[in-house]
């Protein structure tokens, strides 16, 4: 199975496992992004995006030679701001924090279970990161890169 074609299915095991995701997409960058996140509906929340990875080359000859996959995961809620007062706006990143930090605990188990594309999570650049006022969505992103073999 190719890279991208391995990521599709990881984000929809990542749907199934998780409930309170109703919807999932991969898209390939923020023009994409942008266009898909206006066209959601807010009854369809949470929304789980994953964004194309980028790939960088690592190691010092060929024999060596691996690929950085670099990529984001997200966690969204539509929000009308005309209906919600700071509070309930709060709530929203608490919401999307809660799944997010599910996430990222199934990630790192895929990593210690031997996942053949996660057993190489670079732990230490994972950055979560939260998400306001995109195309009218907030909640949280896990930014996170893994080294594959070619």
């Amino acid at each position: 199975m190719g890279k991208i074609n391995w990521f599709r299915s990881y984000l929809a095991g990542l749907k199934q496992e998780f409930s309170e995701i109703n919807s999932q997409r991969l898209l390939i960058d923020k023009s994409a992004l942008t266009k898909y996140l206006e066209a959601h509906q807010s009854d369809n929340n949470l929304l789980l995006v994953g964004i194309m990875p980028d790939f960088g080359g690592k190691g010092l000859n060929a024999d060596e030679f691996k690929l950085t996959n670099i990529t984001q995961l997200m966690v969204l809620k539509k929000t009308t701001f005309s209906e919600i007062n700071h509070e309930e706006f709060l709530d929203i990143f608490e919401e999307t924090y809660l799944v997010i930090e599910k996430i990222l605990e199934y990630i790192l188990n895929s990593s210690r279970e031997g996942c053949t594309e996660l057993r190489f999570l670079n732990t230490q650049n994972i950055k979560l990161v939260p998400v306001w006022n995109l195309s009218s969505c907030n909640g949280w992103k896990i930014m996170l890169d893994f080294d594959m073999f070619v």
